[in-house]
């Protein structure tokens, strides 16, 4: 679920899941060093998003899925969020690493 983030000082629409963390006052996502990935989102048209724990994306990540796929993986931590859109009507889908 997309929604304004009220935390970050940009504002910007980000997914729900990015900050709850951070909401709960938790100990790792809302502490994360900006560019370390938090949430992976692949889109219908075979498109990357990737954004960090504090909300911003990522450029080095985005773009075709084929090409970034292996280095997302390979630098996403355990507790990275990975999600897909199945097609642009549907909802936002968390799938675990292995699916993505």
């Amino acid at each position: 679920m997309w929604k304004r983030c009220l935390l970050c000082r940009h504002g910007d629409y980000v997914l729900h899941t990015t900050h709850t963390e951070f909401e709960k006052g938790g100990s790792s996502a809302g502490k994360r060093v900006r560019g370390m990935i938090k949430t992976a989102i692949r889109f219908p048209n075979n498109t990357v998003v990737v954004f960090d724990g504090k909300g911003s994306q990522i450029p080095k990540y985005q773009g075709r899925y084929k090409e970034k796929r292996g280095s997302i993986l390979k630098d996403a931590p355990p507790d990275a969020i990975f999600g897909c859109f199945f097609d642009y009507g549907a909802e936002f889908q968390i799938v675990s690493k292995k699916e993505w």
